[in-house]
């Protein structure tokens, strides 16, 4: 037996079962039955329901999700400039008090008188606590001296902190005096060469400039420092000249 073939369309339909109508190519016969074609509908982007619904929803879902992500990745803070800097560091030494700045001589002298190790201090903290008279007699509770103890070692911690600060800071600032120098000196060799060419005459000045620097500094490296005669140390006896007789004198 021979079936004639049906139209194959995908349809939308809502519950509701479309009217049937035959195909184009079937042609009407009450021997075969007609091919059935159902109907697609189409739901404009205006139009709302369940599934436009849902679109939205997981665009919503995507957008949040996005947002999250970009708040999640750490921003990379500003660079400060060199003025900011100082200005963040005077502020923060008006805030810490006791800064004592301290001249070689002084900070020898105190290094040397406080060369005491923490054991010792721990033991002599001990004995401060133990009898009352002995903290009378130094005029310091045993609480308090832990507690300086503690600040000093508390503060050795920000004196490393700043000093590694410090380096790092007067290290980059080398390299960009060197890579200033090395530029200064590739120009300086380049308008030397140019500076002979009369259609590069501006620059000779600025060569004549460089090179009258240039030999300033080295006459002042060289130029020797005044030597001071020395005085002889009080108590010193001084060299006896010699006596000279005149002519015509004798002993008698």
């Amino acid at each position: 037996m021979l079936l004639l073939p049906r139209a194959l369309e995908v349809c939308a339909h809502f519950g509701e079962h479309q009217p049937e109508e035959s195909a184009p190519f079937a042609a009407s016969s009450s021997r075969w039955p007609p091919a059935l074609v159902h109907k697609v509908l189409v739901v404009p982007s205006g139009v709302t329901g369940p599934m436009a619904q849902e679109n939205n929803d997981m665009s919503t879902n995507q957008e949040t999700t996005n947002a999250v992500t970009a708040a999640d990745v750490p921003q990379q803070a500003p660079l400060m400039t060199p003025q900011a800097v100082v200005e963040q560091l005077r502020a923060m030494r008006a805030q810490i008090g006791e800064v004592t700045p301290l001249t070689p001589e002084q900070r020898r002298q105190l290094r040397n008188h406080g060369q005491t190790s923490n054991p010792i201090l721990q033991a002599s903290i001990n004995v401060i606590d133990a009898v009352g008279v002995v903290a009378q007699a130094v005029g310091q509770p045993a609480e308090e001296m832990r507690q300086l103890v503690d600040e000093s070692n508390r503060w050795t911690a920000v004196e490393d902190e700043l000093r590694m600060m410090l380096s790092g800071i007067a290290g980059a600032n080398l390299i960009r005096r060197q890579r200033l120098t090395l530029v200064a000196g590739r120009a300086f060799n380049i308008g030397t060469q140019l500076a002979r060419d009369p259609a590069y005459a501006v620059l000779v000045p600025h060569v004549l400039e460089i090179k009258r620097l240039k030999s300033f500094k080295r006459r002042k490296k060289a130029a020797p420092a005044p030597s001071t005669p020395q005085s002889p140390a009080p108590g010193t006896p001084h060299a006896a000249e010699p006596r000279t007789e005149q002519p015509g004198t004798a002993q008698q």
